[in-house]
């Protein structure tokens, strides 16, 4: 059963965005904060009346995870999905959550989507570009750097 009326976007917590994008964010937990989805839903078009680009999405990540109860295991699952996010993306969507009750446990079940917020014009600085991608990535970079380091997780976990 999805429990979400709509897409919830969480931003790093040390993203600097620009002060006429005025988005208001509250802690979520370490390293992350949450913007309504109501403001969610503007990001885009309030990134670009910025001078900035709000990305792609790159493919769901889908994690588990268990409680005593729905906010247990919903904060379970959350945890093991951002730990699986690259420092590349500093912004997440979560579009599918799903909670089961088993008869001693809640098993949680979300879907996350990475993004990347950045201004449309980046200051190319030679050698500075993280894991060896230019400094203005396209999406498909992006997206392709986003399946490495999962098939690199899957091949070290």
């Amino acid at each position: 059963m999805p429990k979400l009326d709509g897409p919830v976007y969480l931003l790093r917590d040390d993203l600097q965005l620009p002060p006429q994008l005025q988005i208001n964010k509250r802690k979520f937990r370490a390293g992350w904060d949450a913007v309504r989805s109501s403001e969610g839903r503007a990001l885009a078009g309030r990134a670009k009346r910025c001078g900035w680009h709000l990305g792609e999405e790159g493919k769901p990540l889908l994690n588990g995870g268990q409680g005593e109860t729905p906010e247990a295991a919903t904060a379970s699952a959350l945890a093991h999905a951002l730990k699986h996010i690259g420092k590349l993306c500093n912004v997440v969507r979560v579009k599918y959550l799903e909670i089961k009750k088993y008869p001693w446990f809640y098993l949680a079940t979300v879907a996350v989507y990475p993004r990347l917020i950045r201004p449309c014009a980046l200051p190319a600085k030679a050698g500075t570009a993280p894991h060896s991608i230019s400094t203005n990535p396209s999406t498909p970079e992006i997206v392709h750097l986003f399946a490495t380091q999962a098939e690199e997780r899957l091949h070290l976990g």
